[in-house]
């Protein structure tokens, strides 16, 4: 997942020097549950050896992250990644060389899957089907959000009712209530579309489409068409994938959702408890109460995570914000390889 107000780094030169060079940062790295060890081998091993070692090691653990920092100034602060390990070990290192997580295509089909045509071309809908059946993913095929009401489901709803042009946005539910691990889904797909080239413009978690009223002089903002039909008792997982009227490619699509649902499941064996993922700002909220909702989440974290420009005074109702620990979940970090093992066929 692309990071906010990042800035490269070389990975030769991630030591103590280059930290002192920033004076308003005093950053610690943790090294969380990496297993082997790395620091301490020096001249016990040879190159090779350590960067095999090192290669383990990231495979059970792929980051580096600030553990504490003080600092004035949040635009110095970055989320370093798995390159850091490598410091030191020559250039012979390579972290492109840790393998990929591999998602069953049994996983994914025991979801439960819906896919909705929600005011799509025709075509382009029954194209990206096609292609998600070749590929042996199972799913009920519906449209304008006929049945998508089934507990303990996952509903991706393609529409391209709400953009025009080119873009791309993804809805997460209006209601923070909502039952589901809906959030994870949208970051999952966000994720599987930008490996395909396809970046999203936004997340959003505000009411987007429109009811007339009696007489039909008055309208009223509702959530989409999706959120609408789904009951909030319902323990169902959805997002809305709006397209521009510029129809993307139905190959490009249907494999960007297919690497969603494998991160999404990736996601289930990571996740904790009870973390709310992305939060629409309700009137009223406090930055504690949002900070409540991101247990473990500092203000200035939040600030610096959604690129606020610290200034925590342009958080304003109905503004989505995301929780920091997203860059800490290997589902949605697009450099951590998640795919689905899926072999070619045509499945009915």
């Amino acid at each position: 997942m692309e990071k906010k107000n990042g800035f490269k780094i070389n990975p030769e030169s991630i030591n103590e020097d280059f930290f002192r060079k920033f004076k308003k940062i005093k950053a610690v790295l943790k090294r969380r549950e990496i297993v082997g060890t790395i620091i301490g081998l020096a001249g016990l091993a040879t190159a090779f050896g350590m960067a095999h070692s090192v290669s383990d090691s990231l495979k059970k653990e792929n980051s580096y992250v600030l553990d504490s920092v003080e600092t004035d100034d949040l635009s110095t602060v970055n989320y370093i990644g798995p390159e850091a390990a490598l410091a030191g070990l020559g250039a012979g290192a390579k972290v492109a060389n840790v393998n990929p997580k591999d998602v069953s295509l049994d996983d994914v089909n025991s979801l439960n899957i819906i896919v909705n045509d929600n005011k799509c071309s025709s075509a382009f809908f029954e194209d990206v089907c096609q292609e998600l059946r070749d590929d042996g993913v199972i799913f009920t095929q519906t449209e304008n959000c006929e049945n998508v009401d089934r507990n303990n489901s996952v509903v991706i709803s393609l529409d391209q009712l709400y953009m025009s042009g080119s873009g791309m946005l993804m809805f997460v539910p209006y209601d923070n209530e909502r039952i589901g691990d809906s959030d994870a889904l949208a970051l999952a797909m966000e994720t599987g579309f930008k490996e395909n080239g396809l970046v999203t413009d936004d997340i959003c978690a505000g009411k987007i489409g429109y009811r007339e009223s009696i007489g039909g002089h008055i309208q009223t903002r509702v959530p989409t068409s999706t959120e609408e039909a789904i009951g909030t008792d319902k323990n169902i997982s959805f997002v809305t994938i709006s397209f521009g009227t510029d129809n993307k490619e139905a190959k490009d699509v249907a494999k960007s959702i297919e690497n969603g649902l494998a991160r999404y499941v990736y996601y289930q064996k990571e996740k904790e408890n009870g973390e709310d993922l992305i939060y629409r700002v309700a009137g009223g909220d406090l930055m504690d109460d949002i900070k409540e909702r991101f247990f473990g989440s500092s203000a200035r974290e939040i600030d610096y995570y959604n690129n606020l420009g610290n200034d925590l005074n342009k958080i304003y109702a109905d503004d989505t914000l995301r929780n920091p620990c997203i860059a800490d979940r290997e589902s949605f970090d697009e450099n951590n390889e998640i795919k689905l093992n899926i072999e070619r066929t045509r499945q009915y």
